[in-house]
């Protein structure tokens, strides 16, 4: 046993650290199952490019390896379904009243707070749902690749996402959002 099974949660390590819960709070541990980071979390999600996405008292930010805050504790929780508030090709979705929008490893606001719903950067594009409803495809810059115009949307696999519009009928996209529907 390298490391003591006292952990209420675990995740799996991410650049050399786990998120474990004791309790209520979480803390992060290395892999010899030395705390390096304090047990003063509500949340923690993993560390991706150097931060991880912490909650404290209702509110997300990020902190660094060493547990300093880098990026303050300003954003609201996460809705069920979004994914995990972690950088990926140097950006993060993050919410704020009610909605989401992106933000840079320093703080900066890339991508407005004007989404209801996205999803995980895949193959260079960002699934999102816009007025609680259409779904479609941005970029990191947050330019509109594949417009608003379906009823759900999957992440890219293999240069194709899974589409479904607004008749029940489902297929397939290429990231020039032409579409290949199946029989």
């Amino acid at each position: 046993e390298v490391i003591p099974c006292i952990y209420n949660f675990a995740h799996n390590f991410s650049e050399s650290l786990a998120a474990v819960r004791i309790g209520r709070k979480y803390g992060f541990v290395n892999p010899k199952g030395d705390v390096v980071i304090p047990f003063v979390y509500d949340r923690a999600d993993d560390f991706s490019e150097g931060l991880a996405g912490v909650e404290m008292s209702g509110k997300y930010g990020f902190i660094n390896k060493e547990g300093d805050v880098k990026i303050p504790f300003t954003y609201t929780k996460n809705i069920i379904g979004m994914p995990e508030a972690k950088f990926s090709d140097g950006i993060a979705a993050v919410r704020k009243d009610d909605r989401t929008g992106f933000i840079d490893k320093s703080g900066n606001v890339v991508i407005p707070f004007i989404y209801n719903y996205v999803d995980v950067i895949s193959e260079g594009l960002i699934g999102v749902v816009h007025d609680f409803a259409d779904n479609g495809f941005i970029d990191k810059n947050g330019n509109i690749i594949i417009p608003f115009i379906y009823q759900s949307t999957n992440s890219f696999s293999n240069g194709l996402a899974r589409v479904f519009d607004w008749n029940d009928n489902n297929g397939f996209i290429d990231k020039n959002g032409i579409e290949y529907w199946e029989d």
